[in-house]
């Protein structure tokens, strides 16, 4: 009698499995962010890439820096759920990526989830670190200002994760693997006034882990965090001059741009 309820409980949990599965064959997640001509490169943690490219690798100070309100240019599909974005979640979202960039650029600028003795060093208005012995150095510094695209954005699908986590799953960590995630990407330039041509880039695909349970089933919270993660690479990246994966440790030495 008990092996035979056992192994009902494992066709059970065994056809859940299957029927999972297919489901999250057939809802794809979004496509990774292609990687710029040039520039430095990286696999972002729970799904993406990110990419910073800056000429000749010139490095920022990231403080005064004049933000432009974010333009949405993500794909608004009514037929998925996972990408029908109402207008006042398309704004809600641009709002929130614009509030992470001002915070990023208004001193102290430390991002809100990077603590005070790994914060990069902003004290000085944005500017480029002009290169040793060249005719720009002891110039005044170029203010810049920073243009922002939301470029793909997704919210998981919640009526799925409710599903998965009404199964009788047995095995610790399937219900994870299983459920729908949702993400967000980034395009961000720095440019001169009065010029077209970026001095600077930044673009940035993030989906969201699988240890996000909360947020599974909340339709922008994992698209806002997508976007903080994505501001939080890039505070790191630009005072370096090229892509920086994590922040800087604890009383490493100091590699950020100082005023001349």
């Amino acid at each position: 009698m008990a092996l035979t309820f056992r192994r009902r409980i494992f066709a059970c949990s065994a056809w859940a499995l299957g029927l999972c599965m297919g489901a999250s064959t057939l809802a794809s997640e979004p496509d990774a962010a292609a990687d710029a001509s040039s520039g430095t490169s990286a696999a972002v943690a729970g799904g993406g890439k990110a990419v910073f490219w800056s000429r000749n690798n010139e490095r920022f100070v990231l403080a005064g820096v004049a933000v432009a309100t974010p333009q949405w240019n993500a794909e608004v599909n009514a037929d998925d759920s996972r990408l029908a974005f109402t207008a006042e979640e398309q704004a809600e979202l641009v709002q929130h990526l614009r509030d992470t960039l001002e915070r990023l650029v208004t001193l102290p600028a430390v991002p809100p989830h990077v603590g005070p003795a790994t914060r990069p060093e902003a004290a000085v208005p944005l500017h480029i670190e002009p290169a040793a012995g060249s005719d720009t150095a002891g110039a005044a510094p170029a203010v810049l200002g920073l243009q922002a695209y939301i470029t793909q954005a997704s919210m998981p699908n919640i009526t799925r994760n409710w599903f998965v986590m009404a199964l009788p799953i047995p095995i610790p960590g399937i219900r994870s693997l299983l459920r729908s995630r949702g993400g967000a990407g980034i395009d961000v330039a720095f440019v001169r006034s009065g010029e077209a041509d970026r001095v600077a880039s930044f673009q940035c695909d993030y989906q969201a882990g699988m240890v996000s349970i909360l947020d599974s089933y909340r339709r922008l919270a994992q698209a806002k965090t997508a976007m903080e993660r994505c501001v939080d690479k890039l505070a790191w990246s630009a005072p370096e001059g090229r892509l920086v994966d994590s922040a800087p440790e604890v009383g490493a030495a100091d590699t950020t741009t100082r005023s001349p």
